[in-house]
């Protein structure tokens, strides 16, 4: 079963509003971090956590993320991560502690099919 971490806010990805998703939770750190009533030692957590990802968490070729909407291709993906994927799913709880200590809750979404739901 793959998971997703993600916010209770709704973007929309593609042309002209496109489809609503919730927001990642790589998406979501600026709502915390950049919060200026965020504690200084919590945005330094969250950026450890982020730098930590930068290095470690392998990402897809650049084209994987095309999506056709309104006749165009545009660049587009959710983060989902593998069930065997332990090491980085460890890190990922470690971030969503931090971003609800911010006041930002994180839901955990599973899914044997990611691709059909779109992190709904």
């Amino acid at each position: 079963m793959y998971i997703r971490f993600a916010g209770h806010d709704v973007i929309r990805l593609g042309l002209h509003g496109g489809r609503p998703v919730r927001r990642g939770i790589f998406h979501s750190i600026p709502t915390v971090r950049d919060n200026p009533e965020t504690p200084e030692w919590l945005r330094r957590e969250i950026q450890r956590e982020l730098a930590w990802f930068n290095d470690n968490l392998p990402v897809p070729k650049y084209d994987v993320f095309w999506v056709r909407s309104q006749k165009r291709y545009r660049r587009q993906g959710l983060c989902w991560f593998r069930p065997d994927a332990h090491s980085m799913i460890d890190r990922v709880f470690a971030l969503r502690t931090l971003l609800q200590e911010g006041g930002y809750p994180i839901d955990i979404i599973r899914s044997n099919r990611p691709g059909s739901q779109w992190g709904a």
